[in-house]
This record gives structure tokens, sequence and C-alpha cells, in this order.
């Protein structure tokens, strides 16, 4: 089921191919995917490279829709770029520099939130954003 449900969410391109491998068995579900783990290091498997994100703050998990609001942001990087994975790693490295910037001062996890949706608006300006990235060919 989830073979096929990441067939259907890949698009017409890859569903042909796909649905192929699926009925002879010899999927590869590993290629039509992009896994990102969060923590204290995030980690992103592509089918290429692996992509260690060090950014971040432990205030991220104080607080209610901050893996939500992760997700949309690694929804808009993906949008525009081609390479899943290093659009993931983008996205979520961007995110958690904007929680890095609202974690400033050591606030509570009320202020840090208020701040955090601030820091994630401002990253539209553009700038340099200083993501700390370690990428591994897989």
């Amino acid at each position: 089921a989830l073979a096929a449900a990441a067939i259907a969410l890949s698009g017409f391109s890859v569903y042909g191919k796909g649905l192929a491998a699926l009925r002879q068995g010899r999927l590869n579900i590993n290629a039509l995917m992009t896994v990102a783990v969060t923590g204290a290091t995030d980690v992103i498997v592509g089918a290429e490279r692996t992509y260690f994100v060090h950014n971040g703050t432990p205030l991220l998990g104080m607080i209610t829709g901050s893996g939500c609001m992760a997700t949309a942001t690694i929804g808009i990087f993906n949008a525009v770029g081609s390479d899943p994975a290093l659009q993931t790693a983008l996205g979520l490295a961007s995110y958690e520099v904007a929680a890095e910037w609202a974690a400033e001062g050591d606030p509570g996890p009320g202020t840090f939130r208020s701040r955090l949706l601030d820091e994630v608006a401002g990253l539209q300006k553009g700038g340099e954003v200083p993501v700390r990235i370690e990428t591994v060919a897989r």
C-alpha cells in the first residue's frame, strides 16, 4: 500500500515505471522518496545523497506546531527545486536558522513561538542565511 501511495504521489512520469515494477515485485521504493528525520542533528536521505543539518534549537520541541511549520517550509523549497533531498535539507535548515534567531536572549516557549513566526516570515526578505549542512554521497 505504501509503494502504491508513493507511486501515486510522485506524478505521471514515474507512475508507469513504478506500476510495472510493483507488478513484477521489483520496486525499489527508496528511489522514489526522500526521508527526513529531525532531532539535534536532522538527517535527510535521498536517492543519491544524505544530508545532515546542524541548525535548530531545543525550543522547537517545546512548542505546538513546529513540525507543521517545518513541513510547510520544506514544501515551499521543494516547489522550486529539482532535487527533493537537497531542497528538503535547505528548507529545514532555513527554518531552523529562523528558530535560532527567535531563540536569541533565551525566551520562554510562548515568546519563542511568536518570534519564530516573525523570523520565518522574515526569510522572505532574502539575504544570507547561515545554514550548516553536511553532505555525504550514498
